[in-house]
């Protein structure tokens, strides 16, 4: 194979990789303003098993809520996902085992010891993180974007996410 049509083979491979990252961006994008999630993982991201030919969801109730408010939190330049304790990952501080542990004990407890199954139980979960999303965006959002424009306008650094919780509790 000649060196001309080694480097047309090339450029045409890289064409392709470059649609076809555009057509799963443009996916993306549609499932994001329409509140689609895959069926294998439940977010708008393949789980690693995945073989891709899951079903797409369309989020609806309190789902389509919180979708909608962290649509509002990546606006505004804000991280609801923690960090894991060590990394250097913006977020809310959490230890992602033990707080899964603690949550599937406490659950097993209540479904197991009292008149209240599990789907009540999410329910009231996803009501929760709702108001607890909206609650952080709001009391942060004006602040961020305001050090966000000073450092656009060299007037300072960009902001380090320094959130505050419900609680008044500033995260550092």
């Amino acid at each position: 194979m000649t060196n001309a049509r080694k480097s047309r083979e090339k450029h045409r491979m890289e064409e392709r990789e470059i649609i076809e990252r555009r057509m799963e961006e443009e996916e993306l994008k549609y499932m994001r303003e329409n509140f689609q999630v895959y069926s294998c993982s439940g977010t708008q991201q393949h789980e690693p098993n995945c073989d891709r030919e899951c079903k797409i969801v369309q989020l609806e109730g309190i789902d389509r809520d919180i979708a909608e408010e962290l649509g509002k939190w990546d606006e505004a330049g804000m991280v609801a996902v923690g960090g894991v304790p060590g990394l250097p990952i913006p977020g809310i501080p959490i230890n992602t085992f033990d707080l899964d542990v603690k949550i599937v004990a406490l659950i097993n407890y209540l479904v197991e010891n009292f008149a209240i199954s599990k789907e009540e139980l999410d329910k009231c979960y996803a009501e929760e993180k709702l108001l607890r999303l909206r609650s952080i965006r709001e009391a942060n959002e004006d602040a961020l974007r305001e050090a966000r424009a000073k450092a656009h306008l060299g007037i300072q650094e960009p902001p380090k996410p320094n959130l505050i919780l419900p609680t008044g509790t500033k995260l550092q």
